[in-house]
């Protein structure tokens, strides 16, 4: 049964926030009770055979009210730009309208994770800029990964943008910061923070 005295309102999904907003409208959805009725999980219970009809035969079920109320969340929960790329017209089933989402997000963040990597792999310091910026340019792109649900730990945060550094002008400090993080620890991880405290 829906939370009556549940006052937080759920998120807007923008076109660049899926990861998160999903996660958020899950437990949303959770807390409201309708989130099997949203997944398809759970369906209309069957009419009772028989019996009168009367004037209130076509009145909505306490199903067909929480269905209802379920796709009005949805739909309120869209941002304009989501309806300008995403066909819902005339939709009226939550079910659908989930998978719909779920299939065009999902897809654009398969295709945005393959676009990150392709870009840490090509990202290698050419001396363009400070070292100190390339590395936080770099760390806005792990930080993409892990929004999309795609998080690389820190110790491979540290190796991959480690080899991004040219050589041989760089190889004393490679092998620095590679030391420093073989004494690494779990109370004391070697981030990525670590290079950026780094006076280059």
């Amino acid at each position: 049964m829906a939370n009556d005295s549940l006052k937080v309102s759920l998120s807007t999904l923008r076109l660049d926030n899926w990861p998160q907003w999903r996660g958020l409208a899950q437990n949303y959805f959770r807390a409201q009770g309708i989130w099997r009725l949203v997944i398809g999980e759970e369906v209309a219970p069957a009419r009772a055979a028989g019996g009168a009809e009367d004037e209130n035969a076509a009145a909505p079920t306490p199903f067909e009210k929480r269905k209802h109320s379920a796709m009005f969340l949805l739909l309120s929960a869209l941002s304009p730009e989501v309806f300008r790329v995403i066909n819902i017209a005339d939709m009226e089933d939550p079910v659908a309208l989930w998978r719909l989402l779920t299939q065009h997000f999902e897809r654009k963040s398969r295709m945005s994770v393959f676009q990150i990597l392709n870009e840490l792999e090509a990202d290698r310091y050419d001396g363009s800029c400070k070292p100190s910026e390339w590395i936080v340019r770099r760390q806005k792109l792990y930080d993409q990964l892990a929004a999309a649900n795609q998080p690389i730990d820190n110790a491979l945060q540290v190796t991959f943008t480690l080899m991004r550094l040219p050589s041989p002008g760089w190889d004393v400090v490679k092998t620095l910061m590679s030391n420093q993080q073989e004494r690494a620890t779990e109370d004391d991880p070697f981030t990525i923070n670590y290079l950026l405290s780094y006076q280059f």
